[in-house]
């Protein structure tokens, strides 16, 4: 997977992460993973198609979902029920349209296709033979966000 498939997902996350976190973020280490197993127990994953497919992640810790789940409904949330889990799904969803816009703007075209939110650590996400990258991002007094992707080019030729 090439570095500039991973960028726009990682720009989306640190934008939309900072607007809902109101602070800065801090980007770690860009690392190679050997397969997609979720690592965090809250992930919201998808599956995407068009020019590119493949499939992103986005993982929260507890602690962090809870956090920039009361951000975004402006109020303190102490226990993980169904309005977390919709905070959740709708930062992910602002982060997902961002990096969409991005790369239909580099003239890709790009559909997300099945989405989840998944709870649960050390669960097996299929990849296509996809490279995986993972860039933490740290928002301070937040948490950090995962960002995971597995995209490739489509192979046109494997297509029905």
């Amino acid at each position: 997977m090439k570095a500039q498939f991973i960028i726009p997902f990682v720009d989306a996350a640190i934008v939309v992460g900072e607007q809902i976190a109101g602070v800065k973020s801090i980007r770690g280490t860009l690392s190679i993973l050997d397969e997609l197993v979720t690592s965090e127990p809250i992930n919201y994953v998808f599956s995407i198609s068009g020019d590119l497919e493949g499939i992103a992640l986005f993982a929260f810790s507890k602690d962090c979902a809870m956090k920039f789940a009361s951000k975004v409904v402006a109020k303190k949330l102490v226990v993980f029920d169904r309005t977390v889990s919709e905070a959740i799904v709708s930062v992910a969803q602002q982060i997902s349209s961002s990096f969409v816009s991005s790369l239909a703007s580099q003239g890709h075209t790009i559909e997300l296709a099945e989405s989840a939110l998944v709870r649960g650590m050390y669960l097996p996400v299929p990849t296509l033979g996809a490279r995986v990258l993972e860039v933490p991002l740290e928002f301070r007094g937040v948490g950090m966000i995962k960002v995971i992707v597995s995209v490739r080019k489509r192979d046109v030729s494997l297509a029905a």
